[in-house]
């Protein structure tokens, strides 16, 4: 009976994940592109971008587009084999943090459904502890994947500040010079929607919606003591 209870509570919760997401979200479309990735994300080529956006048809019209930034986080995202999120629905709704640390290794934060359970999957690399160097004296960093279950408050509180902060509003991109702080961008995931939202975040820039999700995120994860600008 408890079982079948935590079953029904947890079909309730992604309802209302979809629920409260969809309310601000424009429909997408999927382009379901070959070319691109296969159906379950996996990008065909190392220099695909991940993010779906397309270089102006007239490049000298008076549109922005970020070489720099794309190139960034395709890179990232292909060397830690995450899966492209644009292209196909790959049957599970996620939000992912993409998170470029200043100290250089890069990590993605992915609250997503693991084995019936709303997890944060934690993706990337960090520095090597004193035991690393001993055991793989080769080795320049170490290697993490792993997650964690998060409980019902939390994934609330996530899917709440996802309305309050009008992710779905917020423009893909600002046009900003590459700099020394921090690289982030949050990508939202489900049957009918995609969006993404990435920044250049230093010191300097002062707390924003876009921040607090990102801070959030960062804060369930086991890097919520670490510097994050």
């Amino acid at each position: 009976m408890k079982t079948a209870i935590k079953q029904l509570s947890l079909i309730l919760l992604i309802l209302v994940f979809y629920v409260y997401a969809c309310k601000q979200a424009p429909h997408y479309v999927y382009p379901q592109d070959d070319n691109i990735s296969d159906g379950s994300g996996i990008a065909k080529k190392r220099h695909i971008n991940y993010f779906p956006i397309e270089a102006p048809a007239n490049p000298k019209a008076d549109v922005p587009y970020d070489t720099f930034h794309l190139k960034l986080y395709s890179k990232v995202l292909f060397q830690l084999g995450e899966p492209i999120l644009y292209n196909y629905y790959i049957g599970k709704p996620l939000i992912r943090l993409t998170w470029i640390r200043p100290s250089g290794y890069p990590m993605t934060l992915t609250v997503e459904e693991i084995n019936g359970k709303m997890q944060l999957k934690e993706n990337g690399f960090a520095p090597l502890t004193a035991s690393d160097k001993t055991r793989h004296p080769k080795d320049t960093c170490s290697r993490i994947y792993r997650a964690k279950v998060l409980n019902f408050e939390q994934k609330q509180q996530l899917v709440d500040l996802l309305k309050k902060s009008k992710f779905f509003d917020m423009p893909t991109h600002l046009e900003e010079k590459p700099n020394a702080g921090t690289e982030l961008a949050v990508e939202f995931h489900d049957p009918t929607n995609y969006h993404v939202v990435y920044r250049s975040v230093g010191d300097t820039i002062q707390p924003n919606s876009f921040r607090d999700i990102c801070n959030f995120i960062i804060g369930l994860s086991n890097f919520k003591t670490e510097k994050r600008y």
